[in-house]
C-alpha cells in the first residue's frame, strides 16, 4: 500500500543529506588535529580542541534544537543548517590562525547538531509507523559509526604485529553491519524490541571480548562479525525505541536528547578510556567496554525490556 512505502523521494533526500554531513564530520574529526599541528604548529592540547570543538558545537545545538524545532520548522532548520555547514567548510582554507579554526569548528558543530537533529526528526515522520525500526535501520546506514572503535583498534593491531588486520576488520565490519541493518529492523517491527536488543548486547560484548583477548591479527578480523552485528545494529534499534515510546509532538526533543548522549559518548569516551590505557593496557580497556555494554543491557531490561520490550503490541 502507498502509506507503507519506505524509499520515497523525501526519505532518499534525507538519507543523502545525512550521509554528506556525516562524511564531513568523520573526515574532519580524524584529520583536524593533525592539520592544526602541521599548519599552525599547535600544541597537542590545542590541536585536540580543534578536533573536539565540533562536538562542543553539536552539543550546544542539540540542547536547543529539539526544543525549538517545531517552532522554527524542520525544513527551515535543515536549510539554514546546511548553508552554515557549507560556509564553515569553505572557511577552513583561508584561515591563518588556529583559534580562528577552533571558532569555526564550534560553529560548524552547531550547524551539524541543528541539521542532524532536524533531519532525524523529519525522517521519523516519513517512515511508516509499522516499519519504524526497519526504516530507522536503513537510514542509519548513512551514518558511519565505525570510528568509535577506530582510534584504539588502528594501535591495538600494531601492537600485535598485524597492522593490516585493522583494514580487514573495518571492511568486514561494514559488510556485516550493512547486512544486519537490512534485516534487524524488520525483525524488530514484527516481533518486538527484546528479540533483537538482547542478542545485540550479547554480540557487542562478545566482539569486545574477542578483541581484548586477541593475540593475533586473525582474531581481530573474526571479531568484526559480532561487532558488526551488535554495535552496528544497536544505534538504529535504540533510536527506533526512543521514537516509538515518545509522543509525536516530542519526537524532536527525544531525538536531540538521544544524540546529546551519543555526542557525549563520542567526545568523552576516547578521553576517559585513553587515561586508562597506561594502567590497564588496550586489552583491559576493551574489557571495561564489554562490561559497560553488559551494564547497558541491565539498564535496558529495567527501564524498557521487562515492561514494553516484548511483542509490538505491548510497546508505546
Amino acid at each position: 500500500m502507498e502509506q507503507q512505502r519506505l524509499w520515497t523521494r523525501d526519505f532518499v533526500l534525507a538519507f543523502l543529506v545525512n550521509l554528506t554531513m556525516s562524511l564531513t564530520f568523520y573526515l574532519l574529526m580524524t584529520s583536524m588535529a593533525g592539520y592544526a599541528i602541521e599548519r599552525f604548529g599547535a600544541a597537542d592540547s590545542v590541536a585536540g580542541l580543534a578536533s573536539s570543538g565540533f562536538i562542543i558545537g553539536a552539543l550546544i545545538a542539540r540542547v536547543f534544537a529539539g526544543k525549538y524545532l517545531d517552532f522554527i520548522g524542520r525544513r527551515r532548520m535543515i536549510l539554514g543548517a546546511l548553508v552554515v555547514f557549507v560556509a564553515c567548510a569553505a572557511l577552513y582554507v583561508p584561515l591563518t590562525g588556529v583559534w580562528a579554526v577552533i571558532a569555526v569548528r564550534v560553529v560548524h558543530g552547531i550547524a551539524l547538531g541543528a541539521g542532524n537533529t532536524a533531519v532525524m526528526a523529519a525522517v521519523q515522520t516519513i517512515i511508516p509507523p509499522a516499519r519504524r525500526a526497519e526504516g530507522t535501520g536503513y537510514f542509519g546506514t548513512s551514518t558511519t559509526l565505525a570510528t568509535a572503535v577506530g582510534p584504539f583498534l588502528a594501535t591495538h593491531t600494531a601492537q600485535l604485529g598485524a597492522p593490516d588486520a585493522a583494514s580487514a576488520f573495518f571492511i568486514l565490519f561494514a559488510i556485516v553491519m550493512l547486512a544486519a541493518r537490512l534485516l534487524v529492523g524488520r525483525i524488530q517491527d514484527r516481533h518486538g524490541d527484546d528479540v533483537v536488543m538482547y542478542p545485540i548486547f550479547a554480540l557487542f560484548t562478545l566482539g569486545l571480548v574477542l578483541i581484548a583477548l586477541a593475540d593475533s591479527g586473525w582474531m581481530i578480523v573474526v571479531a568484526a562479525v559480532p561487532m558488526g552485528l551488535g554495535f552496528g545494529s544497536l544505534f538504529p534499534s535504540a533510536q527506533a525505541i526512543a521514537v516509538t515510546v515518545t509522543a509525536p509532538h516530542r519526537v524532536g526533543l527525544a531525538i536531540s536528547t538521544f544524540f546529546i548522549m551519543l555526542d557525549l559518548g563520542t567526545g568523552l569516551g576516547p578521553v576517559v578510556l585513553g587515561t586508562l590505557v597506561p594502567r590497564l593496557g588496550l586489552s583491559g580497556v576493551y574489557l571495561i567496554c564489554a562490561g559497560l555494554v553488559v551494564l547497558a543491557a541491565g539498564v535496558y531490561y529495567l527501564f524498557h525490556g521487562r515492561s514494553r520490550g516484548g511483542r509490538p503490541g505491548t510497546r508505546g
